[in-house]
């Protein structure tokens, strides 16, 4: 849960899929931040991922339904659903939609749009009476739906939608869904998104990878679990859409060498492959950081586009195909035993 300070006004709840924890705003780090912050209406701190920001800070002004952790509200639930979910580690999430009057319909294309962000399914409800009106209805126990509507604060006629997976997808998808039930925006919203991870774990490899990357200067204590490091890393998001986002770099040898150990990255390795980059620091680089804007996106909401490629002179297509030039075309093999490359057929399911 978020407190907004800004504007004067007395700080009101800003509640996001993550979550949180509310600060003053008194940290600068950059003369971009300052100039910029001095625009800004509102600055919070979060502790978020980079490919979920969008999802997450659209404000209450133009999306009011909060997402809400229900992992206690079903944590002895025996549907397998929610059971599941809970036992590999993931979790269940929900909001409401107050007074939505959503047909089956509906439920359907949003179920649909769930499966197309990567989640399982999607499950609904309707508050009716004691219980609910959805398809798990027989699989809950009454104090269960009740536990969950209290949760939600979900009333008479209210819809329930719930995601039980990863907290990245439950997260991905119901930012989208609540952006998609909200009511149309009025007015205009920015603000800086800051204090990102600086790691993840890749379950696929059992590691650590940098959220931004490993150059980015971290925070909190380097000889403890790289997992509760924070990075100097921000974007600054107008509307829910990032407009422009930098680090602060790191400047010390020692401290790249320690983000490069627990990234996996050895001193040998390191040395190979960074070295220049470590010689370097030893000189005394000073601090340094930036930020970059995309001009694309802010011509775009200038112009109330929906998408960026209303303002790009020669945009590609969705399938990343060029209409202009009608790339990509194909490459004979001569091109390719001339740059010694190979192409390998995709397996299938794979990406």
């Amino acid at each position: 849960e978020f407190t907004r300070i800004g504007d004067g006004n007395a700080a009101r709840p800003f509640t996001s899929i993550r979550p949180a924890v509310a600060r003053n705003d008194q940290t600068v780090v950059t003369s971009a931040q300052i100039a910029a912050r001095n625009l800004a209406r509102h600055r919070i701190h979060r502790d978020g991922m980079r490919r979920i920001v969008e999802a997450l800070v659209k404000d209450d002004d133009v999306s009011p339904q909060a997402v809400v952790r229900l992992n206690n509200a079903v944590a002895q639930s025996e549907f397998q659903v929610f059971r599941g979910a809970l036992e590999s580690g993931g979790v269940v999430r929900g909001l409401k939609a107050a007074g939505a009057d959503l047909t089956r319909k509906r439920f359907d294309e949003l179920t649909e749009q769930a499966k197309q962000l990567g989640a399982k399914g999607l499950v609904w409800a309707v508050v009716e009476g004691e219980g609910w009106r959805s398809p798990i209805a027989k699989f809950l126990k009454p104090e269960e739906m009740s536990a969950v509507a209290a949760q939600l604060d979900a009333h008479e006629g209210d819809a329930i939608l719930i995601v039980a997976d990863t907290s990245d997808v439950a997260a991905r998808v119901l930012g989208s869904l609540r952006l998609e039930l909200a009511p149309p925006a009025e007015g205009h919203d920015l603000l800086w998104v800051v204090d990102f991870p600086m790691v993840e774990w890749n379950e696929d490899e059992s590691r650590w990878d940098p959220v931004h990357h490993p150059f980015t200067a971290p925070t909190g204590d380097l000889d403890g679990d790289p997992g509760a490091w924070k990075s100097r890393a921000y974007d600054v998001v107008w509307n829910g859409w990032e407009m422009g986002g930098g680090s602060i770099r790191i400047h010390s040898p020692e401290v790249q060498r320690k983000v490069f150990d627990a990234i996996g990255i050895s001193e040998v390795d390191a040395q190979e492959r960074f070295g220049f980059l470590l010689d370097a620091l030893k000189y005394g680089a000073p601090p340094h950081g930036g930020i970059a804007f995309g001009i694309d996106r802010i011509v775009a909401m200038l112009n109330n586009s929906d998408s960026i490629r209303e303002v790009i002179a020669f945009p590609k297509a969705a399938s990343q195909a060029d209409p202009l030039t009608g790339a990509p075309a194909p490459v004979d093999e001569a091109q390719l035993m001339e740059l010694a490359l190979k192409v390998e057929k995709p397996k299938p399911g794979k990406r």
